[in-house]
């Protein structure tokens, strides 16, 4: 359609803090992808059993070696997102434990929140 004019270039200007912005944006996210990916993989690969839970105690992700050993179901099983012992006084204990962890246990001294 033939070369851009003046009129086109400074048109175009108006565009270019978007673009810079879109660029970085970008950049970052690759960035923080490939990061991702790479502790993703590493823990995949430990030779230790390694899960990680969310603040409500739910799995985000167990490793192999945590998938393997749940399989075996001679201590523990990972069950609809959750990390239960078999043992009913040891799954009380997991379960206290992993409350603590993740700041959701409350303590004999703890104030008690009504929640609605």
């Amino acid at each position: 359609m033939g070369d851009f004019g003046m009129d086109d270039v400074e048109r175009c200007r108006m565009f270019l803090p978007h673009l810079q912005r879109s660029a970085k944006v970008t950049r970052h996210l690759t960035a923080s992808t490939t990061l991702m990916q790479s502790v993703h993989n590493t823990l995949e690969v430990h030779p230790d059993g390694v899960i990680l839970l969310n603040r409500l105690g739910q799995i985000l992700f167990a490793n192999r070696m945590a998938t393997s050993m749940a399989a075996a179901s001679d201590s523990f099983v990972l069950r609809r997102k959750r990390i239960l012992a078999l043992k009913s006084d040891d799954n009380s204990e997991l379960q206290r434990l992993i409350a603590a962890a993740i700041g959701s246990h409350r303590g004999p001294l703890d104030a008690r929140v009504e929640r609605f």
